[in-house]
């Protein structure tokens, strides 16, 4: 017997292994033992016998062999492909424990279900309950209903300024919406501008209600002025005021200023002005010569001795008080004891005289009278109502212990008709009528509990059915009431369902499920109230046709309530059916939504065929704003294994990663990459950009068989301008860096509109405009290794008199050379198409050379090279005119050594009638060529042979043509295909989006 492991093979037993039994594969992300995949049991714990290795159970990553009767097995290689569908694994790849790792395939991304996987398959039961985001940033508090997401309240105030209301405050002008709170906020530009007041101490300011200018005093403390003879001058209340700045400190003396000096100047006050000799025992002080003089004071109570006799505040002073004798203390004195003093002296010591016992602390006016028999408040009443201690006493006329509720005095005792302490009588002149009476059915309410003939068994009492839904029918569950009470108020108990008041021995049947009038059948008959129509389907797709029975409920052949089915032998047809090359869904049309020429929006146009095949076909799978500036690159060599497509669109600057699934809170201008197999199937889609918070933009892509690499301008930092960043992908569409690369050193001015070519190893080089001090264009090359050691900046273009603009390189002559291209605004007098040749190690083959030759405002030039042995490059650039419209397209075809073709470019255009530019180009490794360009608002395309001239005339690329349609990029297989794509305005839904079609070798449309 042979258990566990051996040689690196594990083991199933046929017996006596042990083995307990562990659970099957639920976690999608961790790896387990190999189990059976059916029952989640370890394989050996009842596995059986094996002859060959067909008898053993088929392991996720494990080869079996049968040995000795048993089966065993052996990880394969980590990295090979797997499936594990009992954890609903689908696609995946063994460890090196020879366990299936892979992405859980149960995920539908829906915050309102929860999904599971259940016998190899995905479940996913919907929520009724939940926080969830319906994608729309205006509403708040969304939540789950049913499996999908409802939205919440609208924290909206405007979406755009003409929401807006006018605003109270007239001086506002106007209010603008907010971009960013989506609040009304004041407009700047539109405020009440007033000119300034030309009085101190005043503004002038714009009136709210009038939106006029009007003077308004200034706060107080404002600065103003006064002249040389004020100190810290200040408005108040409109008025300027200061400190003066010539005082004299003595009252007999008077100080003068100078106004135009600002010099002090001092004389004596004038006789008998009040003043203060500083002596306390004189009073009426006056000045008598520039001297202050006064005479002896009489005493005053103020805490002096003013009279200067050695004592201070006597008895008697001048506003002295009366104090009462308190010999008890209580704040209370003798009114028969009392002296006239400034302020207390030992037992005189208070102004409240009457005390009517001042040996007692406790009495006096303000003492709280209680029940003590004496006169506790000295007010000559003892005991009186009100007393503390007092209790309330009712009114009991009647004599019946009870007395009358809220007819009470609060006594010492029993007083008057005052004598019980018990209230409740609710009739004091009827002495069977008190709280403790019987009840009984007399319309009097004798036990005085605000009820009349309450309760059940009172005296003439009868009975009353329960009836809960109020629809006059009761229950058999009765009461002996004097009257109905609450639910007990039907006389008849003949009510099937006390539940719902429409069903009743006398309710209507109608169509509900339910037995409504009581005759134990339910839903019987025809046209019922609430009925639906019902037809016969007689090929079982769920809809009907013919004339239907308006019933509740199916009754065979009227199973289904859905009509409307034009072709009852066919269970594919029906509304709602997708069958390509027939009206699948019976509304007269060959097409079908949900077919694949549907791409899912809400445009009625997607760029089929009648055979449903799609022609034209959308890159962008994000429908928010617009999708811009295209670029493609074809990765392989021979064949046809795809392409790459490049574009600037709105990418995510913040992400909100809990709950799950993330939610994008911030957005900004973002790289994509994605990735397109051979037929136009989409395999992968990747942003680039690896720094989010600011724009990213103006992407090109370069391939080759083993990846990409695409390049673009955007800021890394808030403190830059504009930089030049590159990031490498793998084949399949994957990065192969975790993050992009600053390509260029100069880090002042701007770096931007790059372009790249790269070589199978991952090495590539890449030319950039650059304007270091904001003066004059250059071109910089800068070439990088496989493992992104970056050679040293290089300026490409000779004559630096002008800007020099646009560069767009190409590799040729298999793959040993490039060239890069570019514009040069006034090198010639009328703007030129440059090139220069460089060795694959960037030593330059020659310098640079005019393309355009005399062709006269050239701009947006485009090179693609022929990477056979020996082959050469083909320039194409929008220049020149043709009867003084908007330009055309033009192309020059080079040989490998740099001799052209022809002496001159060839126009590309049939002679045009509107604008024609943003032209590209592709290149064959048989010297031909196919050119793309813009011609108004559509998009051409043009092929030529190796000698320039046209293989056929040109011919429109997009079928969808409403709104804009332009800036084409396109690349070629060896095969022979191309692949065209440009924005276009409104195709998405959503201003512009990304589209492409395949071109095969003749020139014909190739559908996907």
């Amino acid at each position: 017997m042979r258990c566990g492991r051996r040689w690196g093979w594990l083991t199933v037993l046929v017996v006596g292994c042990g083995g307990g039994g562990g659970t099957g594969p639920t976690d999608p992300g961790g790896g387990i033992g190999p189990t059976d995949p059916g029952s989640g049991q370890e394989l050996g714990s009842d596995a059986g016998g094996c002859r060959s290795k067909e008898d053993c159970p088929v392991v996720p990553c494990q080869l079996a062999v049968c040995l000795a009767g048993a089966c065993e097995y052996q990880a394969v290689p980590a990295g090979a492909a797997c499936s594990d569908p009992a954890r609903c694994v689908f696609s995946g790849v063994c460890n090196e424990q020879g366990d299936c790792e892979g992405e859980w395939g149960c995920d539908d991304q829906n915050d309102c279900t929860t999904d599971r996987c259940e016998d190899g398959g995905c479940v996913h039961d919907p929520l009724d309950t939940g926080p969830c985001d319906d994608g729309n940033p205006c509403t708040d508090g969304d939540s789950c209903k049913a499996g999908e997401c409802q939205p919440g309240q609208n924290t909206c105030e405007c979406k755009s300024s003409a929401d807006c209301p006018a605003p109270t405050d007239k001086c506002v002008g106007a209010l603008m919406c907010d971009p960013d709170t989506h609040k009304c906020v004041p407009d700047p530009n539109a405020a009440v501008q007033c000119e300034p007041s030309t009085k101190q101490c005043y503004e002038n300011k714009c009136d709210p209600e009038t939106a006029k200018c009007k003077e308004v005093v200034l706060p107080d403390g404002t600065a103003c002025d006064l002249g040389k003879c004020f100190l810290d001058a200040a408005c108040k209340g409109g008025e300027c005021a200061g400190k003066e700045k010539c005082v004299s400190t003595d009252p007999c003396r008077e100080a003068t200023c100078n106004e135009e000096t600002g010099q002090c100047a001092y004389e004596n006050a004038p006789d008998n002005t009040q003043c203060d000799d500083g002596n306390a025992c004189t009073h009426d002080d006056h000045c008598s010569n520039g001297v202050c003089k006064g005479e002896i004071s009489k005493e005053v109570c103020n805490g002096q001795d003013d009279d200067c006799n050695g004592t201070t505040d006597d008895e008697g002073a001048q506003g002295c008080k009366e104090y009462y004798w308190d010999g008890d203390y209580d704040g209370w004195g003798n009114p028969d004891k009392y002296r006239c003093l400034c302020g207390p002296s030992g037992s005189y010591s208070t102004e409240k005289g009457g005390d009517c016992h001042d040996g007692d602390a406790a009495v006096h006016p303000e003492a709280t009278e209680a029940c003590n028999d004496a006169d506790d408040d000295c007010n000559g009443k003892t005991d009186e109502e009100g007393a503390k201690g007092c209790v309330p006493y009712y009114l009991d006329m009647d004599g019946d212990g009870a007395g009358v509720t809220g007819d009470s005095s609060c006594r010492c005792g029993p007083f008057g008709f005052y004598q019980t302490t018990t209230p409740g009588d609710c009739n004091d002149a009827d002495a069977t009528v008190h709280p403790d009476a019987p009840e009984s059915c007399n319309q009097v309410d004798d036990d005085c509990d605000a009820q009349t003939d309450e309760g059940e068994g009172n005296s003439g009492c009868q009975p009353y059915y329960l009836d809960h839904d109020q629809d006059t029918y009761g229950t058999s569950d009765e009461k002996c009431l004097c009257h109905a009470d609450g639910e007990y108020r039907s006389e008849n108990p003949l009510d099937c369902d006390d539940g719902n008041e429409a069903i009743h021995p006398d309710a209507t049947e109608v169509c509900n499920g339910v037995d409504d009038n009581c005759d134990n059948k339910t839903d019987d008959g025809e046209d019922l109230s609430g009925c639906k129509p019902h037809y016969m389907d007689s090929d079982g797709d769920g809809y009907g046709s013919g004339v239907s029975k308006c019933l509740c409920k199916p009754q065979d052949p009227y199973v289904t309530t859905d009509g409307g089915d034009c072709n009852e032998g066919d269970p594919a047809i029906h509304p709602g059916g997708t069958v390509c090359g027939k009206d699948g869904d019976c509304d007269s049309k060959l097409l079908d939504t949900g077919e694949p020429c549907d791409d899912g929006n809400a445009m009625t146009w997607d760029g089929c065929n009648e055979q449903c095949e799609v022609v034209e076909f959308q890159v962008n799978s994000d429908y928010i704003d617009d999708q811009t500036n295209p670029d493609v690159a074809f990765p392989g060599t021979v064949g046809d294994s795809g392409y790459f497509v490049a574009w600037q669109g709105l990418g995510c600057s913040e992400w909100l990663v809990f709950p799950f699934p993330p939610k994008c809170l911030e957005t900004e201008d973002g790289v994509w990459l994605r990735r397109f197999d051979g037929t136009g199937q989409s395999i992968r889609l990747e942003l680039a950009n690896t720094y989010l918070p600011d724009f990213q933009r103006n992407p090109a892509v370069a391939a080759s068989v083993n990846g990409a690499v695409i390049v673009w301008q955007g800021k890394g930092s808030a403190s830059v301008t504009s930089d030049v960043y590159a990031r490498r992908f793998q084949s399949d569409g994957k990065p192969k860096d975790a993050s992009a690369t600053r390509l260029n050193e100069t880090t002042t001015g701007v770096q931007q509109n790059p372009d790249v070519v790269v070589d199978s190893t991952f090495a590539f080089r890449a030319v950039w405009e650059t304007d270091p001090t904001g003066t004059n264009k250059d071109i910089v090359l800068r070439a990088f290794t496989k493992d992104l050691t970056g050679w040293p900046e290089t300026i490409v273009n000779y004559y630096t008199g002008s800007q020099q603009a646009n560069p767009r390189i190409a590799a040729f002559d298999g793959g040993s050379k490039f060239v890069v291209v570019w514009e040069s605004y006034s090198q010639i007098g009328h703007g030129s198409i440059q090139a220069r040749r460089f060795q694959w190690n960037t030593t330059p083959l020659d310098d640079e050379f005019n393309v355009s030759e005399v062709i006269a405002s050239n701009r947006q030039p485009r090179v693609a090279g022929n990477l056979a042995p020996g082959g050469g490059f083909v320039v194409v650039w929008a220049g020149g005119g043709s009867g003084g419209d908007g330009g055309d397209i033009w192309a020059r075809a080079y040989q490998s050594d740099g001799a052209p073709i022809a002496d001159l470019g060839v126009r590309v255009n049939d002679p045009p009638t509107g604008t024609q530019d943003q032209p590209d180009v592709a290149m064959a490794s048989d010297g031909s060529f196919v050119v793309v360009w813009q011609s108004d608002s559509d998009v051409y395309i043009r092929r030529f042979g190796p000698d320039q001239k046209p293989m056929g005339a040109q011919s429109q690329v997009n079928l969808y043509s409403s709104g804009s349609q332009g800036n084409p990029a396109i690349a070629g297989a060896s095969s022979g295909t191309v692949l065209v794509a440009w924005e276009s305005e409104y195709q998405d839904d959503s201003g512009y989006g990304i589209f492409a079609q395949r071109f095969g070798p003749n020139g014909e449309r190739l559908f996907r």
